[in-house]
């Protein structure tokens, strides 16, 4: 490449990172981290909250609204989607000039997966988990983990855990940033402990002090 192509590679990224980290969003809390390659499309439409991670090469179509609470982390390349071309009552095809369009709503300490897409109209629950390659057609309830295409319910966080946890404030992003704990690496477990679906589990989550919105749908 050379020391010419090695500086030219330099300042892009630098002249990415800048253009994103300037974006006029509606609100950008504390400790938001963004990355060179993504694309924010009505930035004046995203309400980003404190200690949030969106991971390289992210897409966000803003023009229904995003709010994304604090101590969010999503992976790479997720993409959320306010709008949708009108195809009932269309004027032409294969879609009329008009696009209907919803805000997409996700609760505090959520974790989104990377290849993520979440459509419009959604809103993800406090403490949630989408794993990676999920498409999320529907509202997903606190403290599920959802998985698919579309996105379906296949477990559930330990509330108890969960609740002690954020009591205690700890919080990913805040402990790397202050050193007080390390990324590693383990085997993951034949079954991870997680919380079925009984109705003891449902009552606990029920007595957890998160969010009450409206979840169905």
């Amino acid at each position: 490449m050379g020391f010419f192509g090695h500086l030219a590679g330099r300042l892009r990224d630098h002249w990415r990172r800048h253009r994103v980290n300037h974006l006029p969003f509606e609100h950008k809390g504390r400790g938001v981290m963004l990355f060179n390659g993504s694309t924010f499309g009505r930035p004046e439409h995203i309400h980003l909250g404190d200690n949030i991670y969106i991971g390289p090469e992210a897409y966000f179509h803003a023009d229904g609204g995003i709010h994304v609470c604090d101590n969010v982390i999503m992976g790479p390349r997720v993409s959320i989607f306010t709008s949708n071309h009108k195809i009932d009552g269309a004027e032409c095809l294969p879609f009329g000039v008009e696009s209907e369009i919803a805000e997409v709503w996700i609760g505090p300490n959520a974790y989104i997966g990377a290849y993520s897409i979440i459509l419009a109209g959604v809103r993800i629950g406090e403490g949630a988990v989408i794993a990676a390659g999920s498409v999320v057609t529907r509202n997903v309830p606190p403290l599920a983990y959802v998985a698919g295409n579309p996105a379906r319910i296949i477990r559930w966080r330990d509330p108890k855990i969960y609740t002690k946890l954020k009591s205690k404030g700890q919080h990913y992003l805040d402990l790397m940033r202050g050193y007080d704990m390390q990324a590693r690496y383990v085997p993951r477990p034949a079954r991870p402990e997680t919380t079925k679906e009984t109705e003891e589990a449902s009552k606990q989550r029920a007595e957890v002090n998160i969010d009450q919105y409206d979840f169905e749908g």
